[in-house]
């Protein structure tokens, strides 16, 4: 099959590495290997950026034209309008999309392809009102982006979420609830595991001045939907208890410096904020870290991280929001929480009960292979898109029909 995925954000060794582009890369990378053809269309990072490049075999990527119309850092919107009036070159079997903002353009695409349409709820809308550039205020309230989301997700034949919780989730939001099916996240294992060597971890425990020192890891953006702040402001309560201890923030992100200077204020001798690193680094040090954090609230519905802190056998402590009560299992491959004085018990509990720290990570690990290694995942996916095509594709269907039957059959909530 030729697959050709539209993807909000630039995929492969994105410059604001993130969720979205991980699973991308990782999906296609497999897909090519059991023999199919990956199409991307992502926007342009920046001018002079070369609009085609093959980056792997088999996978080609094309960048469409694309603004800054948000205060996110890094973050561009396509306007993919050559793409809706003239479709795309190469015939594709299957168009998926991720996300609603290259939904159009998906959708229009697939439709010209009469090919069946899948797309993917990655994250709500709604949690990133507060980037919307001014002149797009009134597009920007919550009720015209659900009712967006809705409409431009229910133009697909079929949709997909990472979590049972979002699905449940998007039926009350008045998305079809026939066509919506359960696609988790995926690490590659294998990919992540050659990467570590003794050697590179003592390297970066050196770098980073970590020798004699058990680290509590987070991995992510700096931004606020990632609820740093809480992180930061029980370190001084975790070091009181357990004084070897070192936190290292990795990633980057819009807030970056001023979590840094909060950082200073608060633990200037106790964390650590690494900036981006590569997935070499990164591979290296989580296989460092004793204990890796997800402190993200309502706008993550499975977070990636989870997954790749498993893969090196890292116990979790992750706060209950999203998908992660239907991902992790209280006390047996994490420990969830609701509030933070919660988080910061199982912290400290994890880091002197070295057993249990190690059976949480271990039974983690067995998780991630048993249900979201990449193999297991693109398999589910392949199997979705042959559901599409045979059960709910429905050739000429596109954005403007529903919105149409929007406005004519008063589609409630």
């Amino acid at each position: 099959m030729r697959i050709a995925f539209f993807s909000e954000v630039p995929t492969f060794n994105p410059i604001f590495p993130n969720g979205v582009s991980a699973f991308i890369e990782a999906i296609s990378k497999q897909l090519t290997k059991l023999g199919h053809t990956v199409e991307i269309y992502e926007g342009i990072t920046y001018f002079g950026q070369k609009k085609e490049q093959t980056v792997a075999k088999n996978i080609t990527i094309h960048r469409l034209f694309s603004l800054p119309l948000s205060s996110y850092q890094n973050f561009r919107i396509s306007l993919a309008v050559g793409t809706v009036l003239k479709g795309i070159n190469e015939e594709v079997d299957v168009v998926h999309a991720n996300g609603p903002m290259n939904g159009i353009a998906a959708s229009m695409v697939g439709r010209k392809q009469n090919c069946p349409k899948i797309i993917t709820y990655h994250t709500p809308s709604t949690q990133y009102r507060e980037y919307c550039p001014p002149f797009l205020a009134p597009f920007g309230t919550r009720a015209f982006l659900e009712w967006a989301e809705r409409t431009v997700y229910n133009a697909f034949d079929l949709i997909t979420t990472p979590a049972a919780k979002w699905k449940e989730n998007l039926i009350k939001e008045g998305f079809d609830a026939h066509k919506i099916f359960v696609l988790p996240n995926c690490v590659n294992i294998e990919e992540n595991n050659v990467r570590i060597t003794p050697e590179y971890v003592q390297k970066l425990r050196d770098r980073f001045e970590l020798n004699g020192k058990r680290v509590v890891v987070y991995v992510g953006r700096m931004s606020p939907e990632k609820r740093i702040p809480d992180i930061i402001k029980l370190v001084p309560k975790v070091i009181k208890e357990e004084p070897d201890t070192h936190f290292l923030m990795v990633g980057k992100g819009p807030y970056l410096d001023q979590y840094r200077e909060m950082a200073a204020h608060v633990a200037p001798h106790d964390i650590t904020f690494t900036g981006y690193v590569s997935d070499k680094d990164l591979s290296n040090i989580m296989q460092m870290s004793s204990l890796g954090l997800i402190f993200a609230g309502s706008a993550q519905v499975f977070d990636i991280t989870l997954l790749n802190y498993w893969t090196n056998s890292l116990a979790v402590c992750a706060r209950r929001a999203g998908g992660m009560g239907d991902v992790i299992e209280h006390s047996q491959n994490g420990m969830l929480f609701e509030k933070c004085t919660d988080a910061c018990s199982y912290i400290i509990n994890l880091l002197q009960d070295q057993n249990f720290c190690k059976k949480i990570g271990k039974n983690g690990y067995q998780t991630v292979k048993n249900k979201y290694s990449v193999e297991a995942v693109t398999k589910q996916l392949l199997s979705l898109y042959n559901l599409a095509a045979h059960e709910f594709h429905k050739p000429g269907d596109t954005i403007f029909k529903h919105v149409w039957r929007y406005l004519t059959k008063n589609q409630k909530r």
